[in-house]
């Protein structure tokens, strides 16, 4: 469904254009899996595979703009983001996530 290329641009436009404009540009599809996506603080950690970026044990906290399967994960935090390949499953109730390469545990920081 989204293309991994830059993300972050992706939902950058989703964030300014108009939804109309938007989905002429990209597609009805990736409007609705962001639109729909959970949305907020997030913490995560790989826990089987790894990448250039992150090695197993280790982890990322910042905020999400779109968590959802079919679509990356961008975390936003004041130094930079870290994207993710894009989300094969979600397991809820264990609380992770596999990417084409990678198992992540991940939890959301409720607002008060």
């Amino acid at each position: 469904m989204a293309d991994i290329y830059d993300f972050c641009e992706v939902l950058n436009d989703f964030d300014s254009m108009l939804p109309t404009d938007f989905i002429r540009m990209y597609d009805n599809d990736l409007y609705h899996a962001i639109y729909k996506a959970k949305k907020g603080q997030l913490v995560i950690r790989i826990i089987e595979g790894g990448n250039e970026y992150m090695k197993v044990g280790q982890s990322k906290s910042g905020t999400t703009r779109a968590f959802a399967e079919g679509l990356p994960l961008v975390i936003e935090y004041p130094n930079g983001l870290y994207q993710s390949t894009i989300i094969r499953t979600i397991d809820w109730e264990a609380g992770t996530f596999r990417t084409k390469c990678s198992t992540y545990h991940f939890h959301f920081l409720e607002q008060n």
